[in-house]
């Protein structure tokens, strides 16, 4: 995939800006996320940067969406752990 079709991507469903592109937004980077996010020599990793401070910068709008925010926080933390998934039992829920 390249830089320009996945950013094209980006920026539309960002301007749109409805709760079912954001939605997409969020499936379509967690898709790509774990490979494009930690490639440190890719040409996109800057501009990608900015997509997802774009996306920081929805999870904190209160005009979004209750459900919308969860989705877009939960991407972002995924993104801070390295694209590694919750441990096992989930956040908060204490294990056998």
């Amino acid at each position: 995939l390249s830089p320009k079709i996945i950013f094209v991507c980006t920026d539309e469903l960002l301007n749109i800006g409805s709760p079912e592109a954001l939605e997409t937004l969020c499936a379509f980077l967690e898709t790509l996320g774990a490979t494009f996010d930690c490639a440190k020599e890719w040409s996109g990793k800057a501009r990608l940067d900015e997509v997802f401070a774009r996306a920081e910068l929805m999870a904190l709008d209160e005009k979004q969406a209750p459900r919308i925010r969860c989705l877009l926080k939960d991407l972002l933390d995924k993104r801070r752990r390295k694209w590694r998934g919750f441990p096992i039992g989930g956040p908060g829920v204490a294990t056998p």
